[in-house]
């Protein structure tokens, strides 16, 4: 990859500076894509003004950009697009983050290794090289790098915040020789859309600069990348509290993607967890949040936040730690508190769930759902 100007360098956490563990920073392949659909049309006239000014100017010009190769993406993007609009960005953003740079954008992963909602438009990527040539898109992008840095200082000591809160509760700290990697992906271009991503070791999250800086949903997405492991880690005695999901699949709400996988329906409930006893809350509030999440499915939050508490007291590292609050959760317990729990009612159609990866949950269709079942399976 081209070596960008000073302005724009990617901002990394101080404690990880050599290891480039967590990083905040701008990509060109993001940049390109977005661009791409801008001019494609997924973004009216209207929308470009709720940009910063530089990115307004840019959405604007990709909005009347012309030539074969430009007619060419609009061909394509109108015969692989979407019924929702989260949806449809939602693909195109998963595509940039394992596509290599410009101006091939040959992808990082090998076909099979790549996400179901990207084999969908797999071949994009030779469309949107022959894009990036003719709108110049690489020009534009340096043309940018001091905006990017301003705007990437910005989250620099945010995020360095939660980084050391989140590690600091949880008593970790990440190995110099391990390969994981945390991105928060800065582009303006994106809108107000917030996307969470992991492939193997690499966890991404894209958002957009505002007045009010999603931290809410980098610190989920960071103690996603911190706790992970722990479940697969300690798998024996995760899946001793499988049955305990049976319950919680019965919630309406609970997301399909956890009702047949408990690994990551009990990491998402210790990440909620966790987060209640980072926001302190008072005691009306917290008991009002935790059964909202409750009655969502979540069943696990608050045996998990009760479990927490003793972890406070303790002394071992969370992934020491880990198997005893497993072991805390009583299944025959917990089976018995919840027998008679009355879950939230669906949502109507066309309504958006709470969700930390993109402000809500985004339609999908059944091809992608299979897709998506194939690929947990495999």
């Amino acid at each position: 990859k081209a070596k960008a100007p000073k302005a724009a360098k990617a901002w990394t956490a101080a404690a990880f500076a050599a290891e480039r563990k967590i990083s905040v920073e701008s990509s060109e392949q993001l940049f390109a894509t977005m661009c791409a659909l801008y001019a494609a049309g997924y973004q009216s006239e209207a929308s470009t003004n709720n940009l910063p000014p530089a990115w307004a100017r840019i959405g604007e010009q990709m909005l009347s950009q012309q030539g074969p190769a430009t007619e060419a993406l609009r061909k394509y993007y109108r015969e692989h697009q979407l019924g929702d609009r989260g949806a449809t960005l939602a693909r195109y953003v998963s595509l940039a983050l394992v596509a290599g740079p410009p101006p091939k954008f040959t992808y990082t992963l090998s076909h099979s290794e790549l996400p179901p909602d990207v084999l969908a438009i797999e071949d994009f990527n030779d469309i949107l090289a022959k894009f990036y040539i003719e709108a110049g898109i690489g020009r534009l992008y340096n043309e940018l790098q001091p905006d990017y840095g301003q705007e990437i200082a910005r989250f620099g000591g945010p995020v360095s915040n939660l980084l050391l809160v989140s590690t600091s509760y949880l008593r970790e700290l990440l190995s110099a020789r391990s390969p994981r990697t945390f991105t928060v992906d800065v582009e303006p271009l994106v809108g107000g859309n917030v996307n969470f991503r992991n492939y193997g070791d690499h966890y991404a999250i894209v958002v957009s600069p505002g007045d009010n800086l999603p931290l809410d949903v980098i610190r989920h997405a960071m103690l996603h990348f911190l706790l992970d492991p722990l479940a697969v880690r300690n798998r024996e005695f995760v899946m001793a509290k499988k049955p305990l999901l049976d319950l919680a699949a019965r919630a309406p709400r609970l997301p399909e993607q956890y009702k047949d996988d408990f690994l990551s329906f009990f990491t998402e409930c210790l990440v909620r967890a966790v987060e209640f006893r980072l926001r302190r809350l008072p005691a009306a509030q917290l008991a009002r949040e935790l059964t909202q999440d409750e009655e969502e499915g979540f069943v696990l939050v608050r045996p998990l936040n009760i479990e927490l508490a003793k972890f406070e007291k303790a002394e071992p590292a969370m992934s020491f730690y880990f198997p005893d609050l497993v072991k805390g959760i009583s299944v025959t317990e917990e089976s018995k508190r919840l027998a008679n729990i009355h879950f939230a009612p669906a949502l109507p159609p066309g309504a958006r769930a709470a969700n930390f990866e993109g402000g809500g949950a985004t339609a999908v269709s059944e091809l992608d759902r299979w897709l998506s079942e194939g690929d947990r399976q495999i």
